[in-house]
C-alpha cells in the first residue's frame, strides 16, 4: 500500500514548481496553481504497484513528481503496455473527464512520488475556464500514442517516436528532375529558334521530371526513425531496390551528435543525428527535424530505462531481506504478467508435401533458406524430369516424337534416365534441406551439411552473450517482393557475423531472434541478481549470528 509522505510541504514546493511548468495548466495564475498544489496529498508508491484498476470509478487524478507509470490494456485478450508516463505528467483523468470506469490499469515501475488530487479537485479545476479543453485535447494525445505499434514490439514496449526525413530532404531531391526538365525545354528553344517545330524533348523531359518527383517523393517517405522505451530503430528502404534495418538498445546508447550540412540545412531544422552506441557501432540517420527534442528524449528514456533495472534490483533485495528476516512484508509484486507469450508448436505429420521453412520444436525454432534458393538448386532437374516423363508417355501411346510405341530397349533406357534425375533432383533438394538456422533460448547454431550425409557437415554455434546487435537486409526489389533477406548478427570479440542468408519473412527472424535476446539478458540480470541475494543473505546471517555472540559476551561480562 502507498503510504503519505511525512515532509508534505518541502514535496508541495516541488510540486508547485513542476504544475507552472506543465503544458496544460498554462492558462492558471500563480494564485491557482497554489490553490491547486495545496489540494494534493503526496503519496509514496513502491515499485510495481498498482495506482489504477481497469474498471473501477474514477476518484481521483495524479500528477507524477518523481517515478514512472505504466498503462497496461487488454488488447484481443493479451495484456500490453500501450503507453509509459514519466517525471511530470498527469494520468487519471479521463474517467473523471467522461464520467466514466477506468479504461486502463497504471502502475508505477519504480519507487515514485505521486500527488493525489480528488475528485472534488478535479470540479474546481475543471470550472476554470480553457482547463477542460485542454484535457479533452490531452486524451487525444494518449489515444493517439496508444495507437503507435510496430511489428515485434514486446508486450511491455511503447513506441515513442516515429520519425520522417524533413521536407528540405524532399526539395533537395527534385535537382534532378528540375534539371532533366530545364535540359529538355532548352532543346526545345534552340529547335524553335533553328525555326523547327519539334516540342519532343520538352514533352519527354516534362514526364521525366514528373516520373523523377513523384518516385522520390515515395522515397522520401519510405525511411523510417523509432524510438521506443527499449531501443532506437533505422529502417532504410530504397524502392526497386532493397531494404536494411539497424537497431540498438537503449542502455547501449553512449552519446548522441547533431550535425548539419550548412547554413540553409541549419536554418530550416535539417539536421543529421548520429548515435554511437557500445559495440553496436553508430546509427545515422540524415534529415531529422526538431533533432535536439529527440536527443532529450532517448537520454531521458536511457535514463529511465536503467531507472527500471535498478528498481528490478530493489525489489529482488528487498524480497531477500523479507524471507531472510521472516518479515511480514516485502516488496511489491507487479499485478500483471508482462512475460511474453511462448508460442509452442506441436508436430501433428512427419509428412508435408510444401518445403517448411520454419518448425518449432520446444523452445527451438529452426529456419531453412527461401523457396527460391530451392528453385535455383532444382529447376534444371525439374525440367529434365519433366522431358523424360513426357518421353515416356508419349512413346507408351505413340504421340510425337514417336510414330508408333516405343520398344522395351528405349522404354528401360527412359526408366534409367529418370531414375538418375530423380536422384539428381533430390540431391540438390537435400542440399537445400541441410542448410539449416537454429535458435534456441540461449544460443545460436548454423548447420551447412552435405546431401544425403556423403560429406563433412559444417556446423556454428554462438551463445546469446556474445551477441551485440540483429540486423537485416534485402538487397533488391525482386529479394523484397520475394520476402527474402539476411539476417544479421553481429557478435563482439574475435568470433565472427552470424549471417542467416536468403530466409524467408526475414523480418520475422529478425524480430524473434530480438525477443529471445532480450529475454535471455533478462533471465541473466536475474540469475546475477540471485547470486547478489545469496550473499547479501549469507552476510546478514553471519552478522545476526556474531551480534548474537558478541550479546552473550557482554551479558557474561
Amino acid at each position: 500500500m502507498s503510504t503519505k509522505l511525512k515532509n508534505q510541504s518541502v514535496v508541495r514546493q516541488q510540486l508547485i514548481e513542476m504544475l507552472r511548468a506543465y503544458p496544460r495548466l498554462r492558462s492558471l495564475s500563480d494564485e491557482q496553481v497554489q490553490e491547486l498544489a495545496n489540494k494534493a496529498e503526496c503519496r509514496l508508491y513502491k515499485a510495481n504497484e498498482m495506482v489504477i484498476k481497469a474498471g473501477e470509478q474514477g476518484a481521483a487524478f495524479f500528477f507524477i513528481i518523481d517515478g514512472q507509470a505504466r498503462v497496461i490494456k487488454e488488447i484481443e485478450g493479451d495484456l500490453k503496455v500501450v503507453e509509459h508516463f514519466q517525471k511530470g505528467s498527469l494520468f487519471g483523468e479521463q474517467a473523471l473527464l467522461n464520467n466514466a470506469p477506468r479504461n486502463a490499469t497504471i502502475e508505477v515501475m519504480v519507487d515514485s512520488t505521486l500527488a493525489v488530487f480528488n475528485a472534488e479537485t478535479w470540479q474546481w479545476l475543471v470550472k476554470i475556464p480553457g482547463i477542460k479543453e485542454e484535457f479533452a485535447n490531452l486524451e487525444k494525445e494518449y489515444k493517439k500514442q496508444a495507437e503507435r505499434t510496430l511489428p515485434g514490439i514486446h508486450k511491455d514496449e511503447v513506441v515513442l517516436i516515429m520519425a520522417k526525413r524533413h521536407m528540405l530532404a524532399y526539395i533537395a531531391s527534385l535537382t534532378t528532375p528540375l534539371f532533366i526538365l530545364l535540359i529538355g525545354l532548352l532543346i526545345s528553344g534552340l529547335l524553335s529558334l533553328l525555326e523547327i517545330p519539334f516540342i519532343l524533348p520538352a514533352g519527354i523531359a516534362l514526364f521525366l521530371a514528373l516520373a523523377g518527383a513523384v518516385y522520390n517523393y515515395f522515397e522520401w517517405q519510405n525511411d523510417d526513425f523509432i524510438v521506443t522505451s527499449q531501443r532506437v530503430i533505422h529502417i532504410e528502404r530504397v524502392i526497386l531496390h532493397g531494404e536494411m534495418r539497424e537497431e540498438s538498445p537503449l542502455t547501449a546508447i553512449q552519446d548522441i551528435s547533431i550535425n548539419t550540412h550548412n547554413w540553409l540545412t541549419r536554418l530550416f531544422d535539417y539536421h543529421i543525428l548520429t548515435i554511437q552506441t557500445a559495440g553496436v557501432g553508430n546509427i545515422l540517420f540524415d534529415g531529422l527535424k526538431n533533432t535536439e527534442e529527440i536527443k532529450n528524449i532517448i537520454f531521458e528514456q536511457r535514463t529511465a530505462a536503467q531507472q527500471r533495472v535498478a528498481a528490478s534490483d530493489t525489489t529482488a533485495m528487498r524480497r531477500a531481506l523479507a524471507q531472510t528476516m521472516n518479515w511480514p512484508i516485502g516488496p511489491v509484486e507487479s499485478t500483471i504478467p508482462l512475460k511474453e507469450n511462448e508460442e509452442q508448436a506441436v508436430e501433428k505429420s512427419k509428412f508435408h508435401i510444401m518445403p517448411r521453412l520454419s518448425i518449432r520444436k520446444g523452445d527451438k525454432i529452426i529456419w531453412r533458406k527461401h523457396p527460391w534458393v530451392l528453385l535455383k538448386n532444382v529447376w534444371l532437374q525439374l525440367l529434365v524430369l519433366a522431358g523424360l516423363f513426357y518421353l515416356l508417355i508419349a512413346g507408351l501411346v505413340g504421340f510425337v516424337p514417336f510414330s508408333e510405341q516405343m520398344n522395351g530397349p528405349v522404354f528401360i533406357l527412359l526408366v534409367v534416365l529418370i531414375f538418375f534425375s530423380f536422384f539428381w533432383f533430390s540431391y540438390g533438394a537435400d542440399d537445400w534441406r541441410k542448410d539449416i538456422y537454429i535458435v534456441t533460448n540461449d544460443r545460436i547454431i548454423d548447420i551447412e551439411g552435405s546431401p544425403f550425409d556423403l560429406g563433412p557437415e559444417q556446423r556454428r554455434e554462438g551463445t546469446f552473450g556474445v551477441i551485440q546487435n540483429i540486423t537485416y537486409k534485402s538487397p533488391s526489389y525482386f529479394t523484397r517482393v520475394l520476402n527474402m533477406g539476411d539476417v544479421v548478427i553481429e557478435t563482439a570479440g574475435t568470433m565472427d557475423t552470424f549471417t542467416f542468408k536468403q530466409v524467408y519473412d526475414y523480418r520475422g527472424v529478425q524480430q524473434e531472434i530480438s525477443k529471445r535476446l532480450f529475454a535471455f539478458k533478462e533471465q541473466q540480470r536475474q540469475k546475477e541478481r540471485a547470486k547478489g541475494e545469496k550473499r547479501f543473505t549469507q552476510w546478514l546471517g553471519e552478522y545476526h549470528t556474531m551480534s548474537g555472540e558478541v550479546g552473550e559476551i557482554e551479558i557474561k561480562g
